[in-house]
């Protein structure tokens, strides 16, 4: 790894992250994936990424505050100057997190903001996330809401 320049460092260690985290030892992927993202000359975006794998190993293990913090500094990084795509993607994470903590409202309104623009298939298929928007929103929202952003949007209707 000597001879190799910093963006073969980095795909190489992601990709041993990806690796590690896949074998199901949570303690070694938090370690990979830490390790990516302290590595020198990383982009907000990058650490994005880091943060965003972080929280799919906190959402598979169950570690409620672990995938809570995630979301907190992903808010700050994103609010510094992230782009418009892992904006959107942070939004799909956070109401994956908001809904396993029972914050339905919340939820819906961060589901019902990504709708146009989900990208998180990472996270689950477009079919899965509208299947959560349409019951998180049935049990959050008014009527009236349900019939303006859900019933009607051609989104949920394609």
């Amino acid at each position: 790894m000597e001879n190799e320049g910093d963006m073969e460092v980095r795909d190489a260690t992601m990709a041993k992250a990806q690796v590690l985290a896949r074998t199901a030892d949570k303690a070694a992927a938090i370690t990979g994936y830490e390790t990516a993202e302290a590595l020198p000359k990383t982009t907000s975006g990058q650490k994005l990424d880091c943060r965003f794998h972080l929280m799919r190993v906190g959402m598979f293990w169950g570690d409620i505050p672990m995938v809570e913090s995630h979301v907190t500094v992903c808010r700050e990084v994103v609010d510094k100057g992230g782009d418009w795509e892992r904006r959107n993607r942070l939004k799909v994470y956070e109401a994956t997190y908001l809904l396993s903590i029972r914050n339905f409202k919340q939820a819906a309104k961060l589901l019902l903001e990504s709708i146009s623009t989900f990208t998180a298939t990472e996270l689950m298929s477009y079919n899965q996330f509208v299947f959560y928007t349409v019951v998180t929103s049935t049990i959050a929202l008014d009527r009236a809401t349900i019939r303006a952003k859900v019933i009607n949007a051609p989104e949920i209707l394609q």
